[in-house]
Formats: structure tokens, C-alpha cells, sequence
């Protein structure tokens, strides 16, 4: 905190008032990360438990619970690196940093992911008379099949992330 000396004070003429020095990127509480340990176990928590439930919704297919671990991994991983790198900003501009770019990295991730994955295994997807995949080529519907799942994939990260930091304002507010 800075002092402006000479400054008027309604109650004792003259007197110091207080300035924020603080940085204007950082702001006052620059430097720590996101969320706390509770809000990753919580968030990582959610995080299963979502794409585990959609999964099972989608598909009634347990067998999926591999792909899921991965996306959940993939995620984590993604939003531990990007709140590392944002610690330096400002509380509100750190928080919109983070869920914006681990959103960008994680679609660009999965998509490309799953693309290779299909591409080198030259696979051959279809249903219904209509193909995604033709020995790993993509189809317009298996363009389509990309971008549906991974947006979904990307809500499922923002309602968790959001989530948990909503609930861990609460969290905090309590513990102090």
C-alpha cells in the first residue's frame, strides 16, 4: 500500500488516505494458483464422474471407462499447466485465462487425438449405412461426429471447472 500525503479527510482536515499500489496485472492477490488441493480433488472428482455419467448415458458401454480416464487425464493435465502459467495475472483475469485456454488447448488435443488415432489405425466406422471413418479417412459426418463430441466434451469441462471454482469460493470464504 502506498500513502497520498496531504490528502482531505472528511473527519480531520487534512490527512494521508490510502492508494493501491498494486500491480496492474497482478493485482492485489497475484501469485497463486486457481484453485486450491481441495478444489483439485473436487474438481478432478467431478471431472470423473461427468464424463463417466455421459459416457454410460451415450452409450450403456462400460468398455468406454478407458477413453474416459484419458479425456479426464488430458484435462487435468491441460488446466494444471495453464493455471501454473496464469498465476501471475489478476484474480478475474486469471480465472477467465485459464478456462479459455485449457478450453482452445483441450478441443485442439482431443480432436487431433482422436483423429491420428482413427487415421492410423485405418479404421472403418459405420452406422446405419452412414460412415465417419473409411479406412482411416474422415467422412463429413465423421467431421461432424469430431466437432459434436469434442464440444461436448469441452462443456463438460466448463460446468466442471466453473463449478468448483464457485464452490470453492464458498470453500475459502469458510476457512477464514
Amino acid at each position: 500500500m502506498g500513502w497520498l500525503p496531504g490528502a482531505i479527510c472528511p473527519n480531520h482536515g487534512r490527512c494521508a488516505a490510502s492508494i493501491s499500489t498494486a500491480h496492474p496485472i497482478q493485482g492485489e492477490a497475484g501469485g497463486r494458483m486457481n484453485f486450491s488441493p481441495i478444489q483439485w480433488v473436487m474438481l478432478i472428482g467431478m471431472d470423473l464422474f461427468v464424463r463417466s455419467a455421459y459416457a454410460f448415458a451415450v452409450s450403456f458401454n462400460i468398455f468406454l471407462i478407458p477413453i474416459v480416464l484419458k479425456l479426464s487425464a488430458l484435462h487435468i493435465f491441460i488446466l494444471g499447466l495453464v493455471s501454473g502459467f496464469a498465476t501471475p495475472l489478476a484474480v478475474p483475469l486469471r480465472r477467465v485465462v485459464t478456462v479459455i485456454v485449457t478450453s482452445v488447448l483441450f478441443a485442439i488435443a482431443m480432436a487431433g487425438l482422436w483423429i491420428t488415432a482413427e487415421q492410423s489405425s485405418h479404421s472403418t466406422s459405420c452406422f446405419n449405412n452412414v460412415c465417419d471413418w473409411i479406412n482411416g479417412t474422415i467422412t463429413p459426418s465423421g467431421v461432424w461426429l469430431v466437432f459434436k463430441e469434442t464440444s461436448i466434451q469441452v462443456l463438460a469441462n466448463l460446468s466442471v471447472t466453473a463449478t468448483t471454482l464457485f464452490l470453492g469460493r464458498g470453500i475459502r470464504a469458510a476457512a477464514s
